[in-house]
């Protein structure tokens, strides 16, 4: 009889989970890792140009830093997915998409980029005590200046929003044309993220080592994955300039075709839909 008090053999079982993952969905993998190494091609083109925070517009520095977040994300996918931690490759996948509905709702409006760089003295004096904030001169005088910046050019004049958008995801995905990805993806998503009882469901009357890991939706969470960040890839490309957008367009187009469903295709960069 076994010893039920032996450790679980944590190199043993994700040497399994890799190869089950693997053997499952190849063809997922290998298109995930395609469009890894184009954007890691991407970000060591970027960094021998040297082009740096300093020298960045709003509208670059928005997309710069969107772009590293959901080039994280996509990797972090990956990598849970490989290992059949489906649950937590959801809640990154979550993550991703709220970062496309930013990057493109940025990117539709000049302003909002501003909006985005000038609300970062905000959210961190956020985590000083109101009657400290005096304390630390730099940051009492840049929490000012962004306040009366956002009271006279936010997108609620007169008023400091409680956040830098002014907006909700849900409506900012409205007007990307990604309204129904929110309603059916970022819906089911948040049910995992917030530990919904509905999200245990799959896995009621299931064996231990089943709710642990499993294999199901990683070709959903690859599929999606890949199109959200491709799309973000996109829309960075679109303000650096430093791929030739074909070769984003046709790896997207083939993994659309392969990997995403017609309706959760969510368009090429620069569009709605």
């Amino acid at each position: 009889m076994a010893d039920s008090h032996q450790p679980f053999d944590r190199e043993a079982i994700q040497t399994e989970n890799l190869r089950r993952s693997r053997e499952k969905y190849p063809r997922h993998f290998q298109l995930a890792e395609e469009m890894l190494a184009l954007a890691s091609e991407a970000l060591l083109e970027f960094r021998r140009r040297g082009l740096g925070p300093k020298q960045a517009t709003p509208a670059q520095y928005a997309a710069q830093l969107l772009f590293m977040k959901g080039y994280k994300s996509f990797w972090s996918v990956i990598q849970l997915c490989e290992r059949l931690l489906t649950d937590d490759a959801a809640i990154v996948l979550r993550s991703l998409f709220n970062l496309l509905v930013v990057a493109c709702w940025v990117k539709a409006d000049a302003k909002r980029a501003e909006w985005y760089r000038e609300w970062f003295a905000i959210a961190a004096a956020r985590f000083v005590r109101p009657d400290r904030l005096g304390r630390h001169p730099p940051l009492f005088e840049a929490h000012a200046e962004a306040e009366e910046f956002f009271r006279r050019d936010g997108p609620k004049p007169g008023h400091v929003p409680k956040e830098w958008h002014g907006s909700t995801i849900e409506l900012m995905a409205s007007e990307v044309g990604l309204a129904d990805h929110y309603k059916i993806v970022y819906r089911s998503l948040s049910s995992i993220e917030h530990s919904d009882v509905m999200s245990h469901i799959p896995a009621m009357g299931l064996s231990a080592g089943y709710l642990l890991w499993s294999d199901r939706m990683i070709g959903e969470y690859l599929g999606l994955s890949y199109a959200y960040f491709g799309r973000i890839l996109g829309e960075w490309n679109e303000t650096f300039g430093i791929l030739d957008t074909a070769r984003i367009q046709q790896l997207l187009d083939r993994g659309a075709r392969e990997l995403v469903r017609p309706e959760f295709r969510p368009g090429p960069a620069g569009g709605t839909v």
